[in-house]
């Protein structure tokens, strides 16, 4: 069971309506999954498969190009794949990489006519269908003092274009869409007096490319962050 935060309830004000009504999503999963680790564990393969039967699916529902309301769906169906391969080449370095498939179709309506019965077994708009990430981490052999760590890190997210809509009204070829996106990230840290502090900078979606949360809703473009981080206690 999930029950619907405060922004899927109460809406943003301003581009999303509150709906008092939204009721909590119920699930019924069935997972089956096989692991391969190499005798070094410098290898480890994960490759899961899922269905998914949900009543009072929460989704977002567009009104128009700029308005939308959580709402729910009487039940759906949800079946997918998932993969994750982890990859230790050397002494302090891993690569990783990851990729989910699914696909989620509305099962059958409410009685009331929100949601019109043409669009049963028709895939669930706004909601991404093919996604994953890779990244590699490497801790540098380099230390000021011996309880010292310097690591590097980069990752690469990429998110297949959705139909905002439901893709059985009108053509493919003209409807609205979440594009496809590409970011890559990239930082370093460096953790001191035995990881009791540690200093950070960041650089998110280096080649600058328009990315999104939501439709209409961009997220930054190339930005930079830094972080000191303490620990009082340790």
């Amino acid at each position: 069971m999930r029950i619907p935060d405060s922004e899927e309830l109460f809406g943003n004000f301003i581009t999303t309506f509150p709906n008092s009504e939204l009721k909590p999503e119920r699930s019924h999963n069935i997972d089956l999954g096989f692991k391969f680790q190499s005798p070094n564990n410098k290898l480890i393969l994960n490759l899961n498969a899922f269905y998914r039967y949900t009543s009072d699916l929460i989704f977002l529902n567009s009104l128009t190009a700029f308005e939308s309301v959580y709402m729910n769906l009487l039940s759906t169906k949800t079946k997918g794949v998932e993969g994750e391969i982890k990859l230790i080449p050397i002494k302090n370095m891993d690569i990783y990489a990851n990729i989910t498939w699914q696909d989620i179709r509305l099962a059958e309506t409410d009685p009331s006519g929100k949601i019109p019965e043409r669009y049963v077994d028709t895939q669930v708009p706004n909601t991404p269908w093919l996604f994953g990430n890779a990244g590699i981490n490497y801790s540098l052999p380099v230390h000021f003092f011996k309880t010292d760590k310097i690591q590097m890190y980069y990752a690469f997210n990429y998110v297949h274009d959705f139909f905002l809509t439901w893709a059985v009204d009108g053509s493919e070829d003209e409807k609205t869409t979440i594009p496809q996106q590409l970011q890559h990230n990239a930082g370093i840290s460096y953790s001191f007096l035995k990881d009791r502090f540690s200093l950070s900078g960041e650089c998110r979606n280096i080649s600058d490319e328009k990315i999104y949360d939501n439709y209409s809703v961009q997220k930054p473009g190339r930005s930079f962050y830094m972080k000191l981080r303490m620990y009082l206690e340790k």
